[in-house]
């Protein structure tokens, strides 16, 4: 426009030169000297007219240069932050897998440490208990051979008396026959007398007399007998059930005692379970204050995992808005793009230094926000570390508390065993001590028997 209004400026000035030659061709030096320096001025507002748009074109191809620039580096910077970005998902993803590789490692081995350690505990145990009851068996053995020493000499001690006693009987029995066979001897000799008498013709009537009180003396010598056989029958026979009875009663003082030794045996057991159970009972009791204080730990890490989870929410809420603010910052920036190609002609070096000014910002913001990414991801990475611990810790704990219920439910049974084999032989107690009382009467029996056969004799 300048270069035309310039044109247009020297054809005016020509022609007006040319008019003003072809009229006033007598035109006086005055005149002449002013269009010279006319000329002359005009010549030089067209040199600057031409220099300006010279520099015009060199400003709009340094502008344009700038905005090439420009445009570069924002695209870099957008490539740069994508790939950033990515690059953080992936390592957050192969972190995330690598914590489960070793979370599941961790949790198998603390499995198969737990087995082990089961497996060892129930071996210690059965040959505790094999080696226990060894023992048990042992002592019991040798109580049990000492205490049928013991009944096999009292046994015969008290047979040796009880035959005594029965010899002396005897003795008595033999002397009462041997006095009525004397008594017998002497009523045959005095029948001889009488008969002799008779045979002398003496006393007829007191012989018949004497006779019939030898026939007396005979009946009743020979109901003596008869009841001096019965009283022997009767001595024998009690004599052998007393025998009997007392074999009998043998027998049951040992299988009393045999009751009583496992009665012992089994209320010892049964005292040994109960100190074994209430020391599985104050394990248990420790477990579980243990189990409570891990409880309370755990819940203090769960607060402390959900406050973390919170800020971590928040981080991703943060890192969500930032992500907005960066997509609006984007678009302005394609806003901006657009702009800048509409207004590539009334763009100035104002507009190229705020544009500089936004894509700082927005560089500066993508980096707070790549800073706040990585703290949030290592936060998350410290949480699941923590998470694994505790996790780890409470199926430490369950494997623990499962093996001390299973012991205690163990005590337990055997307790109950235990009980049930004392009443047991609470049972066969009071069956002997039925049998003794049976026994006693018959001793009562057989006791009145033998009085009433002394008396009768």
């Amino acid at each position: 426009n300048n270069n035309n209004s310039n044109s247009n400026n020297n054809n005016n000035n020509n022609y007006n030169s040319n008019q003003s030659n072809n009229t006033h061709s007598a035109a006086d030096a005055t005149t002449a000297t002013t269009t010279t320096t006319t000329s002359t001025a005009i010549n030089a507002r067209s040199a600057a007219a031409a220099a300006a748009a010279s520099t015009a074109l060199d400003l709009d191809r340094m502008w344009r240069e700038e905005e090439a620039a420009m445009a570069a580096k924002i695209q870099a910077a957008k490539d740069s932050a994508q790939r950033l970005i990515e690059d953080t998902q992936a390592e957050a993803e192969s972190k995330v897998e690598a914590l489960k590789r070793d979370y599941a490692v961790r949790e198998e081995a603390a499995a198969e440490s737990g087995e082990r350690r089961l497996k060892d505990l129930n071996e210690k145990m059965r040959r505790k208990y094999e080696t226990t009851k060894a023992d048990l068996q042992f002592q019991i053995d040798k109580d049990l051979a000492g205490e049928k020493e013991q009944m096999r000499q009292a046994s015969l001690s008290e047979f040796q008396k009880s035959l005594a006693t029965k010899n002396l009987d005897l003795k008595k029995v033999d002397e009462q026959v041997a006095a009525h066979k004397l008594k017998l001897t002497e009523l045959q000799a005095q029948v001889k007398i009488l008969q002799e008498e008779l045979d002398n013709g003496k006393a007829s009537m007191q012989v018949s007399a004497l006779n019939r009180q030898i026939l007396d003396k005979r009946a009743e010598l020979a109901e003596v007998s008869a009841s001096l056989a019965s009283q022997m029958s009767t001595l024998d026979s009690t004599a052998a059930e007393t025998t009997a009875q007392e074999m009998a009663l043998a027998a049951a003082q040992r299988q009393l005692k045999d009751l009583k030794s496992e009665e012992n045996s089994v209320q010892a057991n049964l005292r040994s379970s109960k100190l074994e159970l209430s020391r599985i009972q104050s394990e248990l009791a420790s477990q579980k204050r243990q189990l409570e204080d891990v409880n309370g730990d755990l819940s203090d890490r769960k607060l402390a995992f959900e406050s973390a989870a919170a800020s971590l929410n928040n981080a991703r809420q943060q890192l969500t808005e930032a992500n907005g603010v960066l997509t609006s910052r984007r678009s302005e920036i394609a806003q901006l793009d657009q702009e800048l190609g509409q207004k590539k002609g009334d763009l100035a070096v104002k507009d190229i230094l705020a544009a500089e000014e936004l894509k700082s910002a927005a560089t500066a913001d993508f980096q707070k926000i790549q800073n706040q990414v990585d703290a949030a991801a290592a936060a998350l990475a410290a949480l699941r570390r923590e998470a694994a611990a505790v996790q780890d810790e409470m199926a430490a704990n369950r494997a623990a508390s499962t093996r001390n219920a299973e012991q205690a439910a163990a005590a337990e049974e055997r307790i109950q065993r235990t009980k049930e084999e004392v009443e047991g032989l609470m049972a066969k107690k009071r069956e002997l001590a039925g049998a003794d009382e049976q026994l006693a009467a018959k001793r009562a029996e057989v006791a009145a028997a033998a009085a009433t056969s002394e008396a009768s004799l």
